[in-house]
């Protein structure tokens, strides 16, 4: 196996045989020859012990794709700027966001889908990657489409129904889904475990490396944004509950920190280490 592909997997929290780590029969057969303990849930912690290292050498691709995130976020806050938004129907919110977006995205040349904006537009890094905006929809995705170009599917949804004492929040919440979902451009995840069927999903889940990086990603701008001072994952939890969104937070900050299970201690503490990064790296952006 060729050295790069090894590392590909080993970032996408696969084996060298090319397996769920936790679940590898072959991982397990090694381990057990070498009379080590076999736990599923710390072979899953393992695959976090680099983040930070792994931040520190991407630390120039993180710049790029933080603007560029940003930018978005300033662009699509701008469409929907207007005093009176908050009283527009559905519908008009809708008219009123794309056509204020192709206003303020005229590097776009109008071709293709209608709703899709190319992020090369913002940033050259970007490759040829779109956000593609997705009215019917309420929550937020990075993939490829038939074409093969990365493609960030934001939903609008709760944009367009969201009443107005409940707008600015909503707005909030859409921050994070682009912050998130940008990052993982930098560092994908595993959607086929985001559901969580089991805890030992769940768990799987919030251990991988891509996750944890774009989870602590969009804590840390909510954080930089909220506050000046040092982080805590009790202040962090409050932050999230105000946006009525804490259910991840809690898993972190509150069920693995206090968990028996040593791996699920060691993943809290490593992901409030990588938001305090994320953290301090917002700070250093103009934002």
């Amino acid at each position: 196996m060729k050295e790069l592909d090894l590392e590909k997997m080993k970032a996408a929290g696969v084996c060298v045989h090319g397996n769920f780590q936790s679940t590898c029969a072959a991982c397990i057969k090694e381990k057990e020859g070498r009379g080590l303990e076999i736990s599923p849930s710390s072979m899953e912690a393992d695959r976090s012990k680099e983040i930070l290292a792994e931040l520190e050498r991407d630390r120039e691709r993180e710049n790029a794709n933080t603007k560029a995130s940003l930018e978005v976020i300033r662009r699509l806050r701008a469409s929907f700027a207007s005093p009176d938004f908050s009283r527009l129907s559905k519908e008009e919110r809708l008219k009123v966001i794309v056509e204020k977006m192709h206003e303020l995205w005229p590097e776009n040349d109008g071709r293709g889908a209608i709703t899709s904006f190319r992020l090369n537009a913002i940033d050259a890094s970007m490759g040829d990657s779109v956000l593609r905006l997705a009215p019917m929809t309420a929550n937020a995705t990075y993939g490829y489409d038939l074409k093969g170009r990365g493609v960030i599917r934001l939903g609008l949804r709760q944009l367009l129904e969201a009443p107005p004492d409940a707008l600015a929040a909503t707005m909030d919440k859409n921050d994070l889904y682009i912050v998130h979902e940008m990052e993982h451009m930098v560092a994908m995840g595993d959607e086929d475990l985001s559901d969580g069927e089991d805890e030992a999903q769940r768990f799987a889940y919030l251990s991988h490396p891509g996750e944890m990086r774009a989870i602590a990603k969009m804590f840390g701008y909510y954080y930089a944004r909220q506050t000046n001072e040092e982080f805590s994952g009790e202040r962090m939890l409050t932050f999230m509950q105000q946006l009525s969104s804490s259910n991840v937070a809690n898993e972190y900050y509150g069920h693995y920190a206090r968990a028996n299970d040593t791996a699920k201690r060691a993943v809290a503490d490593r992901m409030t280490e990588i938001t305090k990064w994320y953290i301090q790296h917002f700070r250093e952006q103009e934002f």
